[in-house]
């Protein structure tokens, strides 16, 4: 779940920035003249790109542990989780 949240934030930050530079006139490619130099596509863009910043900050302040799964010499199973978070 934490890289597909990465992924996805990385991702709309990405058509964000690329949305917020073609609705300025920053950045006209491909030419598309549905979206080029109207700042409504910025303003969304800005959105998309915040949207994004929080999936990401989502993945990494997310809880962090490691499930771990033993096998003993008569073939019993055991599991621990180990807590991977900093300690503050």
């Amino acid at each position: 779940m934490k890289a597909v949240l990465l992924i996805v934030g990385l991702i709309a930050i990405l058509f964000g920035l690329h949305w917020i530079g073609q609705g300025t006139g920053y950045f006209i490619w491909p030419a598309n003249p549905v979206m080029d130099n109207h700042i409504a596509w910025a303003y969304g863009g800005a959105a998309v790109a915040v949207l994004g910043s929080s999936s990401i900050r989502a993945a990494v302040h997310s809880e962090l542990s490691l499930r771990v799964v033993r096998r003993g010499s008569a073939g019993a199973v055991s599991h621990s989780t180990i807590d991977l978070r900093r300690a503050n």
